[in-house]
């Protein structure tokens, strides 16, 4: 299986049964197929580094999560169980807790990462490959060192007699030494070329993308409010570049360079053998001593480094996040003509990351000419000293010229490595962001135990209706909603926000919830959609088979066709989605023919820019009921509208209660076989609530189902 892959979790679809199989009955569309979910906290960076990232609330005291099993079972014994490390509540983190994730070892943590990597079947093997080509290549350039040596002392010095020469003749050695530096070349050509092929890098890439992606999707709610959208953008479009090139393929990098030393050190053995001279121990030491000298120098110069290129990532952060929200602000900041500031502001943030990058890029460029300068200073005194030994015929010129060549592969092969080295500290910043993004606390724990008790009432439910003798097509939509003394604590406010009371919602009816500014309306329909978790989730009971929606005030379109944004809630290839159906739905909430024209084109636009406050409001709630949600949640939804289109509106909710559905065809699916649909609507406007079946009241910490004919104008104000 392909499933062996690494990532924060892994879903994979399990079809549970077809229309076929079943007699007498028809699947809803939402039945066909289940969403099975194994979630691996274990993915890089590992448990290790928890503690330093997610932080309780509390001023200096790290959040120590226990850990628990998670085992779900879906049809016929299907068994996954992973063991995962959650938190709910983790928000802020303090000066203190910044401090000890700062000091968490980075090498220790890149260390990781490479090992991480090389567990994936395709990374380990392109890296393996990499590894020898790169040893071929070095294994090259020894042998070319030997035949140097051999064309300048033997083949092309008339004094040596033909006859001691390999081929026995001075024109058929000086060809087969040019075939010998040529002919390899063919084959290290090919080699690179299906390098690109192995995938080590891409593969990598694809999945701390994958993973970055994922642990975004599944963050909690207080995580988003605070999670800089710089920050992200960096991760996934240039920290994970970096970390990949820079870090995971330098390794093929440092051991191609550790290998060119260790063929030049064993020149400097087998040379005197192969060609009867005196074996130097002073050559091999001086060979010795300069990588020691790049290490020392790296080692001096690591803390620096880091610092400026830590400085430079947080501005380009900075500027990415000023871009983006620049880009999300654009009609606030027209309407407020506001243009000037915002340039201003974006002009700092250019002028930060400038002076950051320059004051890197000095420091990266006298990293890089203080090991020029060694490799130069120690090539040009064996230069001197070997001179001399040629001058006084105690060195021949072969192999004075091969050891200068050795030093400057030496001073290359170690300038390599300290390079290397010199990547990895750009690594490091990209490093840290990524291992942060990655142990922001999710709450998938919390939002699985609840679906779990949801799930275990609804067959308690179940089997009690059954026993009441209630009709089969039925039974489902007796099951009610149940919300009774709940609590929700946002971070962002002093005192948790509560429900004393209880409310029963039954299935089919149209719900208005109301009540005064700041009373709770809103959250308490987060609550119903799982937006936001309660403190404790057993005061909320929702039916486990129940899809539920709720539409926020602010209109969303991404990039694609209008059909696309309308069939969004759709899977593809399912039935809901057809032309017909969504043009008569938008017709139905009042579309103007200028709009339903683009539901025939393929054509991209920027749709919150093309369209209207009021078609923006009406194509989102056209979605809504495109998608055939169970039950609909909606924040004042005829506010703005005027009484006639307020009534037409009201009329098409009603209808999606009242027939299950907008627009749905009896044919394939009849109304006494579809769910039951709930419209539960958050309104303070007479009109609307005249319509309710149920009348729910949130005031002052209470929640409670009032009578239409006991409603007061307080409530409402």
């Amino acid at each position: 299986h392909e499933n062996e892959e690494y990532g924060p979790s892994r879903e994979f679809s399990v079809e549970l049964v077809r229309d076929a199989a079943l007699e007498n009955a028809v699947m809803d569309q939402d039945l066909w197929w289940t969403w099975v979910e194994i979630i691996d906290d274990d993915f890089f960076p590992t448990n290790a580094y928890r503690n330093p990232v997610q932080v309780d609330v509390q001023p200096g005291v790290l959040h120590s999560p226990g850990s628990r099993m998670l085992t779900r079972r879906l049809s016929d014994g299907l068994g996954i169980s992973q063991t995962v490390h959650l938190s709910p509540h983790l928000l802020m983190r303090s000066s203190d807790a910044e401090e000890q994730f700062q000091r968490l070892s980075t090498t220790r943590l890149l260390l990781e990462f490479v090992k991480f990597a090389l567990r994936d079947r395709v990374v380990f093997a392109g890296m393996c490959k990499m590894l020898v080509a790169d040893q071929c290549e070095n294994l090259h350039g020894l042998v070319n060192l030997v035949v140097s040596v051999y064309l300048v002392d033997f083949v092309v010095v008339t004094s040596v007699p033909e006859s001691t020469l390999f081929a026995q003749s001075r024109a058929t050695s000086l060809v087969l030494v040019i075939a010998i530096m040529v002919l390899p070349l063919f084959v290290l050509h090919a080699i690179s070329y299906f390098r690109c092929s192995w995938g080590a890098g891409s593969r990598t890439r694809e999945i701390m993308q994958t993973a970055l992606l994922r642990k975004f999707l599944e963050y909690s709610a207080d995580v988003r409010t605070e999670l800089n959208t710089g920050d992200v953008l960096m991760a996934a479009t240039h920290d994970i570049f970096v970390l990949v090139d820079k870090g995971l393929l330098q390794v093929c990098v440092v051991f191609k360079q550790l290998g060119s030393l260790m063929m030049l050190q064993l020149f400097q053995f087998i040379a005197p053998v192969l060609f009867d001279r005196p074996l130097r121990v002073w050559l091999v030491g001086c060979n010795s001593i300069l990588p020691v000298l790049f290490c020392m120098l790296a080692r001096l110069r690591f803390q620096k480094s880091t610092k400026c290129l830590e400085d430079q990532h947080e501005t380009e952060a900075a500027l990415a996040s000023s871009m983006h929200e620049t880009v999300l602000m654009y009609p606030l900041i027209a309407d407020y003509n506001r243009r000037p500031f915002f340039v201003e502001r974006y002009g700092k943030t250019v002028q930060d990351v400038n002076a950051a990058t320059r004051q890197s890029s000095t420091v990266m460029t006298n990293n890089k000419y203080l090991g020029d300068w060694l490799t130069t200073l120690t090539v040009a005194l064996f230069t001197f000293f070997g001179g001399l030994l040629v001058i006084s015929d105690s060195m021949t010129l072969g192999m004075f010229l091969a050891n200068v060549n050795i030093f400057k592969s030496v001073g290359s092969a170690s300038t390599g490595v300290y390079s290397s080295w010199l990547d990895v500290q750009r690594v490091l910043p990209s490093l840290m962001r990524i291992t942060e993004l990655l142990n922001k606390p999710v709450d998938v724990d919390e939002r699985k135990n609840f679906s779990d008790r949801c799930e275990r009432l609804s067959q308690e439910q179940l089997a009690c209706r059954v026993k009441e003798g209630a009709e089969s097509t039925e039974i489902l939509n007796l099951i009610p909603i149940r919300f009774s003394d709940v609590s929700v604590q946002y971070h962002t406010r002093p005192t948790p926000i509560t429900f004393q009371g209880s409310v029963v919602i039954k299935q089919g009816s149209f719900v208005v919830v109301m009540g005064p500014c700041g009373a709770g309306k809103s959250t308490f329909l987060k609550l119903l959609c799982g937006a936001v978790l309660p403190d404790d989730t057993t005061g909320i009971f929702v039916p486990s088979h129940l899809r539920v929606l709720k539409l926020d005030q602010e209109v969303l379109f991404f990039e694609g066709s209008l059909m696309d944004n309308l069939t969004f809630g759709i899977k593809r290839g399912h039935r809901g989605g057809e032309e017909a159906r969504v043009r008569h739905i938008c017709e139905k909430v009042g579309l103007s023919e200028g709009v339903l024209s683009h539901l025939g084109s393929r054509e991209s636009l920027d749709w919150i820019s093309v369209l209207s406050n009021m078609e923006k409001l009406r194509l989102n709630l056209a979605r809504a009921l495109i998608s055939s949600p169970h039950v609909l949640l909606l924040q004042r939804p005829t506010s703005g509208f005027i009484p006639p289109e307020e009534d037409s509106l009201l009329d098409v909710l009603c209808e999606f209660v009242h027939k299950r559905g907008v627009e749905e065809d009896d044919s394939a699916l009849p109304w006494a076989l579809r769910p039951a649909c709930t419209c539960i609507v958050e309104s303070v406007r007479h009109n609307v609530i005249r319509r309710a079946d149920q009348v729910i009241c949130i005031s002052q910490g209470s929640i409670q189902t009032v009578d239409t004919a006991g409603i007061t104008e307080e409530m409402l104000d």
